[in-house]
Formats: C-alpha cells, sequence, structure tokens
C-alpha cells in the first residue's frame, strides 16, 4: 500500500513497538519488586545489576562516539544514582561542549551500537537470519522449523537475556536528546527555504537510501519486539501469580 515508503512505515511501527514494551517491562519489573516487598532503594540497584550489560554498552556508545568524533570526555560513570522528581541515572558520560551534530550523533550513539549488538546476537548466536527470510517470503510452513533451530542455539537464554538487558537501555536519555531540538529546526528552517526557492529532491533516490539506512534497524526491532514480547509475557504471568498469592496489587 505504501509502495516505496514501506521501510520507514515498518521502522516506525517497529521503532514504537520496541520503546512500548521496554517502559512497559522496565515498569513492571520495578513493579515485581515492589510486590516482593523490595523498597525504593533495593529496586535501584537490582535494577541496575539486572540492566548492567545494557546500561554499559549504552555509555561505552557514548564515550567511544565522541572519542572517534573529537570531542572530550570529561566523566564516566556506571552506577546508579537518584536524581530529582524521582528519577535515577544509571550512568553517564560528561562531554566538553561541541557543535550540535556531533552533539546530536553522540546522543544517537547508543540507539545505533544496541542495534548493531542485537543484530550481530541474532545473525551470528540465535540464527534468526533463515527465519527472517522465511517469514519475508512468506514461506510459513519453514518459520516454525527456523524458530526451532533459533531456540536449540548454545547458550540461547544467555543470548535472549543479553538481547533483554541491551534493549532495555537502548534509547537515547532526556539528556541525551538536548542537541537534538535544534538541529532538528535548524533542518526544518532548511527545508523550507529549499522548497521556497523551488528545489525539489530526487525523491526515488531518497527512498532507496532511507530503505538501505532502516533495513537493518529494521531487523533489530524485530529480534527485539520479540525478545521483548516474551520477557513482558513472563513478567506479566509472574507478576499476576505473585500479586494473587500475596493479595496485594500494583497500580502503574
Amino acid at each position: 500500500m505504501l509502495g516505496p515508503w514501506t521501510p520507514v512505515a515498518t521502522f516506525l511501527v517497529g521503532f514504537l513497538m520496541v520503546l512500548l514494551l521496554t517502559r512497559w517491562n522496565t515498569h513492571h519489573l520495578q513493579g515485581l519488586m515492589f510486590l516482593l516487598g523490595a523498597d525504593e532503594e533495593i529496586v535501584m540497584y537490582l535494577q541496575f545489576i539486572l540492566l548492567f550489560p545494557g546500561i554499559l554498552v549504552h555509555e561505552i556508545a557514548h564515550w567511544l562516539t565522541a572519542k572517534l568524533l573529537g570531542v572530550r570526555t570529561l566523566d564516566f560513570s556506571v552506577w546508579p544514582k537518584r536524581k530529582s522528581k524521582g528519577k535515577v541515572q544509571y550512568g553517564a558520560v560528561r562531554i566538553a561542549q561541541t557543535d550540535i551534530v556531533r552533539g546530536s550523533l553522540i546522543g544517537l550513539a547508543p540507539l545505533v551500537v544496541a542495534s548493531l549488538l542485537i543484530i550481530a546476537i541474532g545473525r551470528y548466536a540465535l540464527g534468526t537470519e533463515a527465519l527472517r527470510q522465511a517469514v519475508a517470503s512468506g514461506q510459513w510452513g519453514l518459520v516454525w522449523g527456523a524458530l526451532s533451530q533459533s531456540v536449540r542455539a548454545a547458550d540461547f537464554w544467555l543470548w535472549m537475556y543479553l538481547i533483554f538487558a541491551i534493549s532495555n537501555a537502548m534509547f537515547p536519555s532526556e539528556s541525551d536528546r538536548e542537541a537534538w531540538k535544534p538541529l532538528l529546526l535548524y533542518g526544518a528552517v532548511v527545508a523550507v527555504l529549499l522548497y521556497l526557492v523551488g528545489w525539489k529532491p530526487p525523491v526515488e533516490s531518497v527512498q532507496a537510501a532511507l530503505a538501505r539506512a532502516l533495513n537493518p534497524l529494521i531487523y533489530a526491532f524485530a529480534v527485539t519486539a520479540a525478545v521483548d514480547a516474551f520477557f513482558a509475557a513472563a513478567i506479566g504471568l509472574v507478576e499476576i501469580v505473585v500479586g494473587r498469592l500475596l493479595g496485594k496489587r500494583i497500580v502503574y
């Protein structure tokens, strides 16, 4: 229906699904811990331990991108710290003042690096490429076999956990997104000026470039959404059972 714009629409749907699933998992993991009697301080440290691989990837992505772009790093920390308004910071990389382009790239780095790691785990550890090809080609008879092969992969649960931990710390934080606002504003101004002078972009070339850039991310989001949906179902089920056994309920 969308034709050449299908990759863009698929990317947006995948992004939204992963965003919603990761937020749901984060909130309900906290809820489950509270049901089990943990206080806010214990919940903070338990969540830090559980998501540590993802937190580490997030901060290393910031640090490495800053180094590659020639931006001086002032501080690197991976440890939970309570902030104002009940917010918790699990890690931070402080950088020297820089331009909005490099600042935006540094802020975006965790999402890109995490996606690349998830792609690598999916393809080389879990063998999900065969599953992707079966679904993409509509060969539904091969899907179950490809899925069974992935489940039988060595250290399957370890890789599932790593995808879960990485994906739940992959999205840029509020401070990571600070440089995006002026960049988007300048981009919009430039686009309006180009439109007013009569410049028309090569639509087909733009569509092709977007498809090439977004296809790997679509793959990463598909793997992430499947893993996060599995963990969401497991967390939700445990939360219901524990809540009924203890006669308690968390209101979100």
